[in-house]
């Protein structure tokens, strides 16, 4: 998986970078989201919850998309 969705002390900004900010970023923002602009704030229900989303999507594998070429590793996603 990307990241614990429970125990986070920092967003794997470098991961995401390389594997989701071509289509969420600033200029995409496919699904209206924009990871390079969403902040880790744990303790703001709103931010949490998206945070929360995002995981869920990682962790049942449908984002990355399998069609990308890049997908992190087992290594990477640990």
């Amino acid at each position: 998986m990307f990241f614990s969705a429970v125990a986070v002390a920092e967003i794997p900004r470098e991961l995401i970078g390389a594997y989701c900010t071509d289509c969420h970023d600033a200029d995409e923002k496919k699904g209206g989201l924009d990871l390079e602009a969403l902040e880790w704030k744990p303790d703001d229900r709103a931010n949490l919850e998206k945070w929360v989303k995002v995981y869920d999507f990682v962790d049942k594998g449908e984002m990355p998309p399998k069609k990308r070429n890049q997908r992190p590793d087992a290594a990477e996603a640990e």
